[in-house]
């Protein structure tokens, strides 16, 4: 599986990246995600 960055994620959803970050903080507490 490939791994993305948050720059690589900000960039497809439009979001900040302290938005980002904060989804992804949230995901990978609900270890939805590594």
């Amino acid at each position: 599986m490939q791994s993305l960055q948050v720059t690589d994620l900000t960039e497809v959803t439009k979001l900040s990246r302290p938005a980002v970050s904060h989804h992804l903080k949230i995901l990978k507490k609900a270890e939805l995600i590594d």
